[in-house]
Parts: C-alpha cells; sequence; structure tokens
C-alpha cells in the first residue's frame, strides 16, 4: 500500500508531500503533478515505479514543458535535430523505458499506468485512454500498432518498461500541442549515420481540439482518472494525490532528487546512446575527404579519414562525440586544421 502524508486540499484532492511503500495490498492510486519539469516528472514516475507494491495499480498524470523525449535505446543525434532544439532552448530527456522519440509542450498530457507484470496488457491500457476520449466525444480508437488514433490520425504516442514483477505502460497526448514546433523538433536530415539504436516511427499527428475544442487538461485528467476507477472497479472515488517538486524538500524526497540527477548526468544522457557509424565526405582545397567516425557510449572509438594526419585522427579517439573543441586537436598543417574543423562542425 502507498501511503500519503496529507496536507491542504486542491480541488477536492489530497496535496501530497510524501509517498511510502507500506504493505502489499492490492489497490489503485492516481497521482497528478502540478510540476511542468520534464526531468522531475519523469524521475517521480521511475520512483512511483521502483516503490510502489507489487500488486498496486497506479495512474500518473502530468504535463511538462516544451521538450524532447527520447527512448532508452535511441540515438539523439539520429532522431532529433539537435542544432534545433538548442537554438529553441528545448532540452531532450531520455527517459527509462524503450519506444520512440516524442514532443512535450503544455498542450500535451502525458499518462503513466502502472500494475504487476503478470497483468500487463499494452492494448488494454491503451483502450482505457481512448474510452476516456471517447467519454468526451472524442471518436478514438486504439490501431494495430497499440496506438490511440483518430481518423487515422496519431493522438498519442507510447512506450512501456517491463520488470520481473512490475510494468508501466506510458504515453502522450496531444491536446493543443505546438504542431509545427514538434515537427521542427523531430525531424532529422542526418542519413549518413548508421546506429544499432531504435528508430521512431512517424505518424501524421493532430490535436484533439481538432474534433473537440473544449477539452483541456483538467478535463482530459478528470475523463482518464474516472475510467480508470471504472476499471478497477472501485466502490469509492480513488483519492488522487497532487504532488509538485515541494516534495524534494521532504523526508524521502533525497530519493526522487538522485533520480532526477541521474537522468542530467552525461552517463545516462549522451553516454546510454547506441553503438553508432557517422560515415561524412566533402572537398577541402580541391582535396576529397571521407571520414567514417564509430561511437560507442557517446564516445568515439574509432577514426577512419582519407587525406588527414593519422596522428591527428588518433587524438579524437575516446573523445565524447559532439563535445570536442578545435582547441583539443593539435593540428601541424592548415589543411588538417581545416578538416578538424569540418568534421568538428559535422559532429
Amino acid at each position: 500500500m502507498l501511503t500519503v502524508i496529507k496536507h491542504t486540499c486542491l480541488s477536492g484532492r489530497r496535496y501530497s508531500t510524501l509517498v511510502k511503500p507500506q504493505s502489499t495490498q492490492t489497490e489503485a492510486l492516481a497521482y497528478v503533478s502540478h510540476s511542468t519539469d520534464p526531468w522531475f516528472n519523469l524521475a517521480f514516475e521511475d520512483w512511483l515505479f521502483r516503490t510502489s507494491s507489487k500488486p498496486s495499480h497506479v495512474l500518473y498524470l502530468y504535463k511538462n514543458s516544451p521538450s524532447v523525449i527520447i527512448g532508452r535505446n535511441q540515438n539523439q543525434w539520429k532522431e532529433i535535430d539537435l542544432k534545433t532544439l538548442n537554438r529553441l532552448n528545448i532540452p531532450f530527456v531520455r527517459r527509462r523505458s524503450g519506444g520512440g522519440t516524442v514532443f512535450h509542450d503544455l498542450g500535451n498530457t502525458n499518462y503513466s499506468v502502472m500494475m504487476p507484470q503478470s497483468v500487463f496488457n499494452r492494448r488494454d491500457n491503451a483502450q482505457l485512454v481512448a474510452s476516456a476520449l471517447n467519454e468526451l466525444s472524442v471518436p478514438a480508437v486504439v490501431n494495430e500498432r497499440n496506438d490511440i488514433v483518430v481518423d487515422g490520425y496519431k493522438v498519442s504516442g507510447s512506450a512501456f518498461k517491463l520488470t520481473s514483477s512490475r510494468a508501466y505502460h506510458h504515453g502522450t497526448m496531444l491536446l493543443d500541442s505546438n504542431i509545427k514546433t514538434l515537427s521542427q523538433a523531430l525531424k532529422n536530415t542526418n542519413q549518413s549515420m548508421v546506429t544499432k539504436g531504435v528508430s521512431s516511427v512517424r505518424s501524421p499527428v493532430k490535436n484533439i481540439i481538432e474534433w473537440q475544442p473544449h477539452i483541456t487538461h483538467d478535463t482530459f485528467v478528470a475523463a482518464v482518472i474516472k475510467k480508470f476507477e471504472e476499471h478497477h472497479k472501485v466502490d469509492k472515488k480513488i483519492i488522487v494525490s497532487d504532488i509538485d517538486e515541494n516534495i524534494l524538500k521532504e523526508d524521502g524526497g533525497n530519493q526522487i532528487q538522485k533520480l532526477k540527477d541521474e537522468l542530467q548526468e552525461w552517463d545516462w544522457h549522451y553516454g546510454q546512446t547506441p553503438e553508432f557509424t557517422n560515415t561524412l565526405s566533402t572537398i577541402i582545397e580541391g582535396t576529397e575527404i571521407t571520414a567514417e567516425i564509430t561511437a560507442k557510449q557517446g564516445k568515439i572509438i574509432k577514426m577512419n579519414v582519407s587525406g588527414f594526419s593519422e596522428d591527428v585522427g588518433k587524438q579524437f579517439i575516446g573523445k565524447k562525440y559532439a563535445f570536442i573543441q578545435v582547441e583539443d586537436i593539435a593540428a601541424s598543417s592548415e589543411m588538417d586544421r581545416s578538416v578538424v574543423e569540418w568534421l568538428i562542425e559535422c559532429m
């Protein structure tokens, strides 16, 4: 059982500052985050998953400020346009689950359903959320890929994670998201990179407000909670606990803070990147230059460049891909310096 220390009451719900696993009683619980920090929300989700009792069913709902969320086994240099993200000041976050890349902003609401691994069914979870949309007069259905679609347009992408005893299924819901920014953030024209990571499946998308303009984050959240209650045949309403970053200041909050910090550490953020090879070519001062760069766990492990000093090329080995400065590489000629600058620009 998850015991919640309760303080003030917000809109008839409980405001939580601490949650602790107490027993193995089967129950259904719901949490709504009022933080829009993607690092916090994903850390809290991970913490809930790790600490909730094995038989429990948990619903977690939140929305994030503009950010791109990639799967744990994806290559950010292949999946997204990092230069555009930097220009727009939009971070990317590597989540703990697999699956593809998604865009979050305040017009997108995220849901996460946790349960015992023995009863996990991805389609059932997607159907629960689709039925909440149906209650709001949106003709949503679950397709063969277990995505939620309306009239053939994808409105929700999802992913899942399984352990020996627990599982969760989480996804997005495009209510009134900035589709233009979404397209810019997820556009990547890098055809020269071959990666062992999971590639995203691109689909045409639309916002829910295209069908029902009155739907908001709050109405969607309420509809999903209602369906969650009905699904678990709860006699009395589920206690919905509101949370925000104040829980980090409470006893036990240091565990969530640690998970949040881990998501931002280089070893997870970039070091988790699957092995890849990037092949580049150009002409410098009339000389054709071809480079084949192989990186593993975010660091260069092999560099083959034609028309380039081998001694200079060796200096790239062991360095963090895309984090190299021109002054990090010693070049003895103007030609070598030009090649170094080109390589760094292309990473």
